[in-house]
């Protein structure tokens, strides 16, 4: 196995490149829908400690890390933000207990489903007899997990410490309306068009 991960290594090395640059462009969508850089260094944040507590939770289980693990980064972009991304849109805009409430048992019971829903065919992994299936099902689960109740207790902290005390930071220009109408308007006359 190591001297697979010696010949592989190097060209993992190169292709992260791709996801750092996949990861920026998440972050620059982040950043334009929240109209807030703030708000998507803080989803990034969530994303890192999500894998840096998988790391330690995976650590006790064995020391082997192979290269499949490396995956995990790009799904948690994609499953993180996506989390992300609806908890931003429901957070309401008048901000008491009673709104928050609601927003928090919408939006964390539909981030529980993705989630679960996404981590339990990794943990199903974990009974597989191939070694790298089940380190990267145990690590690919506990990642997703652990970003799910990174999701539910940071960010709305998060959004509502930015609503009292970051408000004064400049914001980004509000794309949402030129996104909204072309999802509304261009989307479906894409598809119409590839349909005929």
């Amino acid at each position: 196995m190591d001297v697979k991960r010696d010949r592989l290594l190097p060209a993992a090395i190169k292709d992260s490149f791709l996801a750092i640059v996949a990861a920026g462009v998440v972050a620059l969508l982040v950043a334009l829908h929240s109209r807030s850089f703030t708000y998507a260094i803080a989803v990034f944040l969530v994303l890192g400690l999500s894998v840096i507590g998988s790391l330690a939770f995976y650590s006790f289980f064995t020391s082997d890390f192979p290269l499949l693990n490396l995956v995990i980064f790009v799904l948690l972009i994609a499953v993180g933000t996506d989390d992300a991304f609806l908890l931003f849109t429901h957070f309401p805009r008048n901000l008491n207990e009673e709104s928050f409430y609601e927003c928090m048992a919408h939006t964390s019971a539909t981030m529980f489903l993705t989630s679960f829903s996404t981590a339990v065919p990794f943990f199903v992994n974990i009974a597989s007899n191939v070694v790298v299936f089940r380190c990267f099902g145990l690590f690919a689960g506990v990642t997703i997990l652990i970003n799910y109740f990174l999701v539910i207790s940071f960010l709305p902290a998060f959004l509502i410490l930015q609503r009292r005390y970051f408000s004064c930071f400049p914001s980004l220009p509000d794309f949402g309306v030129f996104i909204t109408k072309s999802f509304k308007e261009a989307l479906p006359w894409v598809i119409v068009q590839v349909r005929n």
